[in-house]
């Protein structure tokens, strides 16, 4: 009887230690999934700013942005050829 008790006590103690290092890789994958994504749209906004923003179209689902009214070109129409 007393090998079972010390066979349980080890099984529950590599299973506690082997939960607590899956936790650990888990959230240390997780912070540098967010540091990735972070760091894409750091990249982005960057490229952005440096080639002057980028321009869309208005239409229903995006129109002009309220806070930029006082732009004489916040928006751009093309000739229709």
């Amino acid at each position: 009887m007393g090998i079972i008790a010390v066979w349980t006590v080890i099984v529950v103690g590599l299973l506690a230690r082997d939960l607590a290092i899956l936790k650990q890789a888990t959230q240390k994958l997780a912070l540098r999934e967010a540091h990735a994504h972070f760091q894409k749209d750091e990249v982005f906004r960057f490229w952005s700013a440096t080639h002057g923003g980028f321009y869309v179209p208005i239409d229903e689902r995006t129109p002009p942005n309220p806070y930029l009214a006082h732009i004489p070109e916040r928006e751009i129409y093309l000739e229709e050829s």
